[in-house]
């Protein structure tokens, strides 16, 4: 009796190089079903080639991890192949687009089942119905068709995760999974202690899919499980803590950075953090910080203006990033800060953005900025809003691999504004080079900064130049 589940994690873009790490979507929905009998293997499209990827009579299912954008690229042309190898086997899609948009991506021919939401406990129930034959019809948090028909069952509630086992990084090859940083010396693992957010921005789906409710682990149990995973891979220095938001509990945040003093544990770490957040941090959650490594706290910054802050429900304030900023820069940490343009209604608010940008990396140079378009995500908030307001979303799961954040999606961002703002980004990206540039790279750092402090980015003769010269 087939007793194999093959899970797959696409890529993220078509070269493959957005990598942070180990796919912790399906390490930890692989593990429960290990625990139960099953045998697991993961196929990572991002680092494994995709002739790995098959399927035999002993498979019982094979399920993929899909986000909105390129992975649903990739997810669909693998389907194919493991449709025509095997029409029996079924396929099941989990992960973000899949639970936001079920009854679009059900429709299509190659996605036979969906697991919407946390997939631990409907996939473990989903893979015990199969092997045995049963019906499936009855399980909390699939979609699927019947009768040509789309089913949704309801809901599944959210599980315990502190019931969960430890995620299985046994199952990949983490020598094509420690990330090594240069800037830093660093070499790090994905690593997750919580899940979920209890806030409300308007742009994220976050809330969607967790009811904004967070979801932790013990202490101990994080400390331990840090602690065997620097054992076990000795290579690795450090950790992503890729919660979506680690500081929540500041309490918990600092029992943990505690335990790692305790337990001499010596690391370099990043995590993500809120400007409401890291202001309220005192001295001595501050020095913890500095003294356990971290190297870096992502904030999601998104605008410069705060007429755009309160419409998208971020709860913060433009003068918080700014000491967001200088409280991390005083104990040692780099800020970095993430912003969106081309929210609805932006206008000035535009200009605001890039002259908040200007002034942070004027004042501390060393601080990283990651600019992107704002597109409106199935499941936020701010969807519904942005479809009053003309967005025409795609209409086949086939067309969503390039709605992403690196290009405009939304009708009230002109061609013209678009274009600025690319030639905003080439100067911001050229004005600041790091140590030790050569001079060709001072001179072009020159040209940026005095191309930024006038706001001047039309006639982009230097990019067109080195576009030329495939140097751009």
């Amino acid at each position: 009796m087939a007793n194999r589940i093959l899970l797959i994690y696409p890529r993220l873009d078509p070269e493959g190089k957005a990598h942070r790490g180990a796919p912790l979507s399906l390490l930890t929905v692989a593990a429960p079903l290990r625990e139960a009998g099953f045998d697991v293997e993961i196929i990572d499209l991002r680092v494994d080639p995709v002739e790995d990827a098959k399927v035999d009579d002993d498979t019982l299912l094979v399920g993929f991890s899909v986000m909105t954008g390129y992975q649903i690229h990739d997810a669909l042309e693998l389907s194919e192949t493991l449709r025509e190898a095997n029409p029996n086997v079924p396929l099941v899609w989990g992960g973000w687009h899949p639970t936001l948009l079920p009854d679009q991506t059900i429709k299509h021919p190659l996605v036979d089942i969906i697991v919407r939401g946390q997939g631990e406990l409907t996939m473990l129930d989903l893979a015990k119905a199969l092997k045995d034959g049963a019906s499936y019809d009855g399980i909390a948090g699939l979609t699927f068709q019947k009768d040509g028909e789309t089913v949704n069952n309801p809901d599944r509630e959210i599980g315990d995760i502190k019931q969960f086992p430890i995620p299985t990084y046994d199952l990949v090859d983490m020598s094509k999974h420690i990330i090594h940083d240069p800037d830093y010396d660093a070499h790090m693992i994905a690593y997750l202690t919580s899940r979920g957010c209890v806030h409300r921005c308007g742009f994220c789906a976050i809330r969607q899919v967790y009811k904004r409710k967070w979801l932790d682990l013990p202490v101990e149990r994080v400390l331990d499980e840090i602690t065997h995973l620097l054992k076990t891979y000795p290579k690795a220095n450090g950790l992503y803590f890729e919660d979506d938001n680690f500081f929540i509990n500041r309490k918990r945040a600092k029992e943990i950075l505690k335990g790692i003093l305790d337990r001499d544990l010596k690391i370099k770490w990043t995590a993500l953090g809120r400007t409401d957040h890291i202001v309220k941090f005192d001295t001595e959650l501050l020095e913890l910080l500095r003294d356990t490594g971290c190297i870096q706290i992502l904030v999601g910054a998104e605008s410069g203006s705060q007429e755009i802050l309160d419409l998208i429900t971020k709860d913060t304030t433009v003068e918080q990033t700014v000491k967001t900023v200088e409280m991390l820069q005083t104990y040692g940490v780099e800020p970095v800060l993430s912003f969106m343009v081309g929210f609805p209604e932006e206008v000035e608010e535009y200009d605001a953005t890039l002259n908040l940008i200007k002034r942070l990396k004027k004042e501390w140079p060393g601080i990283d900025i990651k600019l992107f378009f704002y597109t409106p995500f199935p499941g936020s908030a701010l969807y519904d809003y942005a479809l009053e307001r003309g967005l025409q979303p795609p209409e086949k799961l086939a067309d969503w691999f390039d709605y992403t954040m690196h290009k405009v999606n939304v009708p009230w961002v002109s061609a013209k504004r678009e274009q600025r703002l690319l030639n905003f980004l080439f100067y911001f990206r050229h004005a600041y080079p790091g140590p030790n540039p050569g001079m060709a790279k001072r001179a072009l750092a020159s040209l940026s900064r005095m191309r930024m402090n006038l706001n001047l980015f039309a006639l982009p003769w230097e990019k067109k130049l080195l576009e030329a010269l495939g140097k751009a």
